[in-house]
């Protein structure tokens, strides 16, 4: 039997197959792969020097680093690489917590400051509102009424030396007077508005202006006659009728001038001022030769001509003596026009007689104490009934509605009537006072008077 070495060996070797032989194939051995360089390089050389390729220009090739190092990092060094990353983290951490608190200290620091305003605002609007209300209150009451008047003067009497000191007295108590002309040498006109709204001050800026809207025009025409022959002039009579064509014909002749200036339908208020006229009458008397006298005005004719002013025109004129005279009546003219939108209409109430309550303050009464002591005071609102007397008849019949009763028990009407006549004194007898009481209960006429 031929070894199977020599078999294989011949088998290897021979280049024809056996029938016998079986196909064994040779192991293949694990090669290891090389790299492919970038560059070609010559093969033909069998110097090995020739074929190495550095590491280095494989590793450039692959756009890796350059230096390869074989020697690994050692295991301390990279726990002190951990740990300066850990601690720059920490670092970072804390540094960003602290720019967190930062932040939100300065929101809490705004939101308070926001708070704190927005309650200084709140407060500050709260004390105006009540300021204003205050104010308000205070002009309805007329405490500001001084503030709210202006007064237009003529400027050629504003300018006028001979009335300087007279318009002084002005200037202490108005500050807002201003020059107006266009109805005539003497006169002085009012505007005023509400003090919340600027007062007298604005008025006279919204005339500036020529905005109607800004003021409130008083219905009230002062003409001051500085010169006394001037009136006694208008003075001439109608030989047909009781008039004074001249006074009238001037007096119209205003009405037109004002209402042309403010473009008003109504006729004003006038007042006439005349200082120094009564003496100029007189003068003029005692000048006069006797034929003379008989052509003059005499203090008859002047006080004549003021009474048909007031009762044709209800034009009111004042005599007065001097320019002091008419300082003093302006200024109380003044008062009066500037508190005239707060004066109130007069009512039956404000009229009754005030009496003061018997009763002592801050001490506890009884409701009959109470009942007795207010029926005594209704009747001293009877006239001629003292506080004696109601207290007599109140002995007697201690409230209203006792006196009542005792009226309606009583069937003869003069019996009523004199029923309480006998009890105020006891040696005289009140019937008047007696009989007004009796209608003061009985009446059916809430407007009747008691006399």
């Amino acid at each position: 039997m031929t070894d199977p070495i020599v078999l294989l060996e011949s088998s290897s070797s021979s280049s024809e197959d056996c029938d016998f032989c079986v196909d064994v194939k040779p192991a293949k051995k694990r090669q290891r792969t090389a790299i492919k360089p970038k560059h070609d390089f010559d093969l033909s050389s069998s110097d090995e020097e020739d074929f190495a390729i550095p590491a280095s220009s494989i590793f450039a090739s692959r756009g890796k680093k350059s230096e390869v190092t074989s020697r690994k990092v050692p295991k301390n060094h990279k726990k002190d690489f951990d740990r300066k990353d850990k601690e720059e983290c920490r670092k970072a951490e804390r540094e960003r917590r602290k720019e967190q608190k930062e932040k939100e200290k300065e929101e809490r620091q705004s939101a308070r400051q926001r708070e704190k305003d927005e309650r200084a605002m709140v407060k500050a609007a709260t004390k105006q509102a009540k300021i204003d209300r205050k104010i308000a209150a205070q002009q309805q009451m007329g405490k500001f009424a001084q503030d709210e008047i202006a007064l237009l003067i003529n400027p050629k009497l504003l300018k006028d030396p001979e009335w300087k000191e007279t318009f002084d007295k002005f200037y202490e108590s108005y500050d807002s007077i201003s020059e107006s002309d266009g109805i005539d040498d003497g006169a002085i006109q009012f505007i005023r508005r509400n003090y919340v709204e600027g007062g007298a001050t604005a008025a006279l800026r919204a005339l500036e202006r020529n905005s109607e809207s800004g003021f409130q025009l008083v219905h009230h025409l002062v003409i001051i006659f500085s010169n006394p022959n001037h009136f006694l002039s208008l003075m001439e009579r109608s030989d047909t009728e009781d008039d004074y064509p001249k006074l009238e014909e001037w007096l119209e002749k205003k009405y037109a001038l004002w209402k042309k200036k403010w473009s008003r339908s109504e006729t004003p208020r006038v007042m006439i001022l005349l200082p120094g006229l009564i003496e100029e009458v007189h003068k003029k008397w005692n000048d006069a030769s006797r034929t003379e006298k008989q052509f003059l005005t005499t203090d008859v004719d002047v006080n004549d001509a003021i009474v048909w002013l007031q009762i044709s025109f209800r034009v009111e004129a004042q005599l007065l003596k001097n320019k002091e005279d008419v300082s003093d009546f302006l200024l109380k003219m003044t008062r009066s026009i500037s508190e005239e939108p707060y004066a109130q209409a007069a009512t039956e109430l404000e009229c009754v007689r005030k009496i003061k309550s018997t009763l002592e303050a801050g001490s506890q009464h009884s409701p009959l104490e109470i009942a007795q002591d207010t029926w005594i005071r209704m009747l001293q609102q009877v006239p001629k009934m003292s506080a004696a007397r109601a207290e007599s008849v109140a002995q007697y019949y201690p409230t209203a509605r006792c006196l009542w009763q005792a009226y309606s028990n009583t069937e003869n009407e003069s019996e009523k009537q004199m029923l309480v006549s006998h009890l105020m004194s006891e040696n005289r007898q009140f019937k008047k006072v007696s009989e007004q009481l009796h209608r003061l209960m009985t009446t059916q006429d809430s407007k009747d008077l008691l006399i």
